[in-house]
């Protein structure tokens, strides 16, 4: 365990390197160690080295087939790499082993958005926020989701939503004001776009 501890350690320090090193070390060591697998893994994605966090991945489920978070993480990666067809497999499995998650829904539903089946990804981002009703990456997607749609009320709707949940979001006055436009509601954009500018120096 000295070794695994050691890279968790790195890890939350930001030192990926050594964490790699030492989580591969842990997995040398004991190869069964699955959460070494998961936590490389992870680092592997994030550092935009798909592949390596695909075999990962892989082989967490060729030993446990019944293991939710790596189906989310794999799906994550094939997103990643732009197949988001296989990002969807793979969260079918998340959901089904976890039907009360809404992460799952959450990342299919930016799967299906990728792929543009907008009815679909709604029925997923809506989905997430009956299960967290503060989500704010679904609250964010759904948006997007119902801009694509036209449905520009809908989308400002959630857009006023995530500024009360995150006063201090100048992305979220950003994109709110950008969708005000759209509508003609050329005050209502100004008063965001000002706000957002105001955030952005307040956080510099």
């Amino acid at each position: 365990m000295a070794h695994f501890d050691r890279g968790n350690l790195y890890r939350d320090l930001g030192r990926d390197g050594e964490a790699i090193r030492d989580y591969s070390e842990a997995i040398r060591l004991n190869p069964r160690q699955t959460e070494a697998y998961g936590n490389r893994g992870l680092i592997y994605l994030a550092l935009g080295n798909f592949h390596l966090a695909l075999e990962d991945f892989n082989k967490i489920l060729a030993r446990h087939p019944e293991d939710r978070h790596a189906y989310i993480c794999r799906g994550a990666t094939y997103a990643e790499m732009g197949q988001a067809a296989r990002a969807v497999e793979d969260l079918d499995q998340a959901i089904a082993l976890g039907p009360n998650e809404a992460d799952g829904y959450n990342n299919r539903a930016a799967a299906y958005s990728t792929l543009r089946e907008f009815h679909r990804a709604l029925a997923d981002y809506n989905r997430a926020l009956e299960l967290v009703p503060s989500y704010l990456e679904s609250l964010t997607g759904r948006a997007e989701v119902y801009r694509s749609l036209e449905k520009y009320d809908l989308a400002e709707a959630d857009l006023t939503t995530i500024i009360r949940l995150h006063p201090k979001s100048a992305w979220a006055y950003q994109a709110r004001g950008q969708l005000r436009k759209v509508k003609g509601d050329s005050e209502g954009a100004q008063a965001d776009q000002d706000r957002a500018a105001a955030l952005a120096r307040e956080q510099k």
